[in-house]
């Protein structure tokens, strides 16, 4: 809770008033800007319209302590603060100079916003190692990106309903897979093809998902192609092991919280099928065997 305002600061609120800005006032009172206001509100005080064309016109010209609106600052010397910088985050500033340096070439071409396809954007990583690797987001989302209110790796699958895919998509699809490319039966056969599979239509591709009884089409990763995938068949993810629900999630772009509820619902119904606790108390033997705590009390579940 702040303290009252004494009659000297009043004082001297009302005489500075039209000769400092903000920032002025808020150091020199030891206050801050919203408890300026409110007190010049209570006090009915009105700075001057000329003082503020004035004062906005000047301090643009400004730099350092002379502005009127001067925070302090990182450091009044701009190499030092970029040697600063490279010594903190060496990783961020090298990617950073490789992404200039690819536009002014050339090699890398400004695109529109991941989300809202706005022109006015900034360049975006996810892995800093791979400095070339970026995604292109407005002021707006790549701050939300940070601030982890976002991710443009967890952007929400797209549905499209059968009545939506027109004849020229079938049509182009025809283009792009001919009759003469046969899509595996077997996993034997599936196994010798390069990944990531182009085979979406194969129920084991994780690129889209088909309702069996609306027909309409669920795209998981709307901003990939299928051979940008990193992982595209669920049978090579089974081969690999058990995963946790937050492996799981990102393998199908959903949520922790929602593959939890899918298993709820999975188990519920394996739950009346016979042999089922055997089963369970399989796989609870094998997680105690190879101490392995992803498998652990499945009948708490």
């Amino acid at each position: 809770m702040q303290l009252p305002w004494s009659s000297e600061e009043d004082s001297y609120l009302i005489e500075n008033l039209n000769k400092k800005g903000n920032q002025q006032l808020i150091k020199a009172l030891g206050r801050t800007n919203n408890a300026i206001k409110n007190r010049m509100k209570t006090l009915g005080l009105r700075r001057d319209p000329e003082f503020v064309k004035e004062l906005l016109r000047t301090q643009s010209g400004r730099s350092g302590e002379e502005n009127a609106n001067w925070k302090g600052g990182i450091s009044q010397n701009h190499y030092h603060y970029k040697k600063l910088q490279y010594q903190r985050y060496p990783e961020r500033v090298r990617a950073r100079e490789a992404v200039k340096k690819a536009l002014k070439s050339g090699k890398l071409e400004r695109g529109s916003c991941f989300f809202c396809k706005s022109t006015a954007v900034q360049a975006h990583h996810e892995d800093y190692s791979k400095p070339l690797e970026v995604f292109w987001l407005c002021r707006k989302h790549h701050r939300a990106v940070d601030s982890a209110e976002l991710s443009v790796n967890r952007m929400r699958p797209v549905t499209v309903p059968i009545k939506k895919i027109t004849k020229e998509s079938i049509a182009l699809g025809k283009l792009a897979y001919p009759e003469s490319h046969r899509r595996p039966v077997r996993r034997s056969e599936c196994e010798s093809i390069p990944r990531p599979c182009p085979f979406v239509s194969c129920q084991y591709n994780l690129f889209i998902d088909v309702n069996p009884e609306t027909g309409s089409i669920k795209y998981n990763f709307p901003w990939l192609e299928p051979l940008e995938m990193k992982n595209s068949c669920a049978l090579d993810v089974a081969q690999t092991g058990g995963k946790t629900l937050q492996e799981v999630g990102i393998l199908i772009n959903l949520t922790r919280e929602r593959v939890r509820q899918e298993e709820a619902r999975i188990l519920g119904k394996l739950s009346q099928v016979e042999g089922f606790e055997d089963w369970i108390t399989a796989l609870e033997d094998s997680a105690a065997e190879h101490n392995d705590e992803r498998f652990r009390d499945w009948k708490s579940r």
